[in-house]
């Protein structure tokens, strides 16, 4: 039915689900829908409680709606200056404890830089989010998403935009000369370009 709610995508979920799960059919869009699961316990006489989350939400369903997200996200930092003794100062940046930036590298925000991870040689752009613990060597990075435990080695002339790259992942140059780059890459990938 016509409704002014969406459903948040944010489930507590006990194990009495599973049989349900496990009935599923994928549907016209080839997927398999939680939705129906949870109304084949309602149709079991089950009951499913809820909340009525009030304010703002955005869907992220596809790579572009988490991008455009993140960037609603990054226009909340501060419209200053985040200074760190140790690394200078970086406008519009939110860096977490332990990032280190060498002087090679600038930094242009609203971004974030999570807690331990080492920029050297790189351009960080606006609207980039660096997960904890990454190590961006000789690269370009604008519009993404990096998340945990990441490394990326590119060369300086090639740019990587518009990207979500998943935890754990490798990514590394073998080649040179001017490149843009988009890349969706899931968990504990490897990508040599």
């Amino acid at each position: 039915p016509k409704s002014n709610y969406a459903v948040t995508g944010v489930y507590f979920l006990r194990s009495s689900i599973f049989p349900f799960i496990d009935s599923l059919k994928p549907s016209w869009r080839g997927e398999l829908e939680i939705t129906e699961a949870f109304q084949s316990m309602i149709d079991s006489g089950l009951s499913i409680g809820y909340s009525v989350i009030k304010g703002w939400w955005k869907d992220t369903g596809t790579p572009e709606e988490f991008l455009s997200c993140n960037m609603m996200a990054l226009e909340k930092v501060t419209a200053g200056v985040s200074s760190n003794s140790e690394l200078g100062k970086y406008w519009r940046a939110s860096l977490e404890e332990g990032v280190g930036i060498d002087a090679s590298s600038k930094v242009v925000g609203p971004c974030f830089i999570g807690a331990g991870t080492q920029i050297v040689n790189s351009y960080i752009g606006p609207y980039s989010s660096i997960g904890r613990n990454c190590k961006i060597e000789n690269s370009h990075i604008e519009n993404s998403v990096i998340m945990d435990n990441v490394s990326v080695n590119l060369n300086s002339s090639t740019i990587i935009r518009d990207s979500l790259i998943g935890p754990s992942t490798k990514i590394d140059s073998a080649g040179t000369g001017r490149k843009f780059l988009k890349f969706i890459v899931g968990r504990d990938s490897m990508v040599e370009v």
